[in-house]
């Protein structure tokens, strides 16, 4: 089936990379080094880079170019790099690949009037082979991906693919995400073959603003350390999010379409009219289930979402609906939308809600002095759900791992979960702290122990993500601490969804 899903994905895409580019574009780099000619240096790489027909995608591109800029500057401050210690072997290079290098920094050199040490010569080299990709791009299939990348790494991002697809319910097949993602995931075991990790600037910021997507990152690290021994650290699993985030919400996207029906009176064909103009502004929102043009038809129908109408309807309806122009007007698809988001907030308000209900036991509402560390606080949720048959004991060891791949805390409250998602049942504990937990170094006032059961494990995706959202408010959260009761917290969150 096709479907067009471009609007949601691409804002997201969007929103990524604006964000991105106010950390790291080449406007922001040529303010920070105003004596250095930062389109020139972008221009040469390029250029060097298709002679050696190498493909760089924008964000390398960007931090290339910093790292470029930055060594230029000490240069120019006497403050390079010497000789490395190490020779070319040491460092997984191939001759071609220092070679592309020198020719950068010869045009280099000859621009700017530098020198360049050996040092900083392999220091680029590195930045280049982990961030550029060899072949042309556009030759690269899924059925050559193996002799490109090789067959541990093909087996090791199929392996990403299967966890990410099993716990989170996430389709990662799709050919062009899957060359993208194999191909920064070789670039990314390259850097940590010669430990040098990228510095990513989004990483705080994609955390909170994208929980889901960077907890299935943190899925895909720790996969990754099992596989390879490789401890990946927060920066690179921010950019491994990165990968994964236009795909989830393309699904998301899907998923959330609503299902609407035409209550259009025959007249001159209107009624195909309005649904030609409503898929073409609304394709990616709506499923136009069918055209009716009898009132009297409405009570025949399977249920839609709502129902779109060109005239009053004179009997009272369970079902939403919005009036419209026969004509669609512009102030008719706001209206349209605007119906959409209300639809939407309500049933996962409703989801929501059900869920905490079904997660969280009086029990597991408990306010009390706090603890000296997140691993005091730990030991003593997991032992509560342990005590009531939710987890064994190897939960805990579970949950320390999730850990120290990337902390589970965020501003002033922490989500601590295992990976596993193997408990006896689904559960989730909340802890209000009077006095702040140390959470690796950060305070944090409102702790939320989560387990799943493999069979439930959907519905840590309806549930991580807008309990994360809610709290990062401050002021959502500063009121969720004011609660001593378990239904009134509850009610709470659901209200802030």
């Amino acid at each position: 089936m096709v479907q067009k899903t471009v609007c949601i994905p691409k804002y997201t895409n969007d929103l990524i990379k604006k964000e991105m580019e106010s950390f790291v574009n080449l406007e922001t780099i040529q303010i920070a080094f105003p004596d250095i000619d930062i389109i020139f240096i972008k221009n040469i790489v390029l250029e060097i880079l298709s002679e050696y027909r190498y493909f760089i995608n924008d964000y390398s591109l960007s931090n290339l170019v910093l790292h470029i800029a930055i060594a230029a500057d000490r240069i120019k401050n006497n403050a390079g790099y010497g000789e490395y210690e190490q020779t070319m072997g040491t460092l997984n290079l191939l001759p071609h690949e220092y070679e592309l290098s020198q020719k950068i920094v010869e045009r280099l050199e000859e621009h700017f009037r530098l020198k360049f040490s050996a040092g900083e010569v392999q220091e680029m080299t590195l930045l280049l082979v982990s961030r550029a990709t060899s072949l042309n791009y556009n030759s690269i299939t899924v059925d050559n991906l193996a002799d490109i990348i090789g067959k541990d790494c093909i087996d090791l991002v199929y392996e990403l693919v299967n966890a990410i697809g099993s716990y989170y319910y996430i389709n990662l097949n799709e050919p062009e995400f899957l060359i993208r993602f194999a191909l920064h995931i070789k670039n990314l075991l390259i850097r940590a073959q010669n430990e040098h990790f990228c510095k990513n600037p989004l990483g705080d910021t994609l955390k909170a603003t994208c929980p889901l997507i960077y907890d299935d990152a943190v899925c895909c690290s720790s996969i990754i350390k099992d596989w390879t021994g490789i401890s990946i650290n927060d920066d690179e699993i921010s950019y491994i999010a990165f990968h994964l985030g236009s795909t989830l919400e393309t699904q998301k996207a899907l998923a959330s379409k609503l299902s609407a029906v035409i209550y259009c009176p025959t007249y001159y064909n209107m009624g195909n009219r309005l649904l030609e103009n409503i898929c073409s502004r609304l394709d990616t929102e709506l499923l136009i289930a069918n055209i009716i043009t009898e009132e009297a038809d409405l009570d025949k129908i399977t249920t839609p979402d709502f129902i779109i109408c060109t005239v009053p309807i004179n009997r009272s309806l369970v079902t939403p609906f919005v009036q419209v122009q026969p004509f669609l007007m512009e102030s008719d698809v706001i209206a349209i939308r605007q119906k959409i988001n209300e639809i939407r907030t309500s049933k996962k308000r409703e989801t929501f809600t059900s869920y905490l209900h079904q997660i969280i036991l009086p029990d597991f509402f408990e306010r009390g002095e706090g603890f000296p560390d997140q691993e005091e606080a730990i030991h003593y949720l997991c032992e509560k759900f342990r005590q009531k048959g939710y987890v064994e004991e190897q939960f805990e060891t579970e949950v320390l791992e999730r850990e120290e791949m990337s902390s589970t805390g965020f501003q002033n409250f922490a989500i601590p979960h295992s990976m596993r998602m193997r408990a006896k049942k689904t559960g989730m504990y909340l802890y209000l702290c009077d006095t702040p937990t140390n959470w690796n170094g950060m305070p944090v006032y409102l702790i939320i122990m989560l387990c799943f059961n493999r069979d439930e494990r959907y519905i840590f995706n309806e549930i991580f993500e807008p309990l994360t959202m809610i709290l990062t408010e401050p002021n959502n959260l500063k009121k969720a601490l004011t609660f001593h009761e378990y239904d009134e917290f509850i009610a709470f969150l659901s209200g802030r969804l």
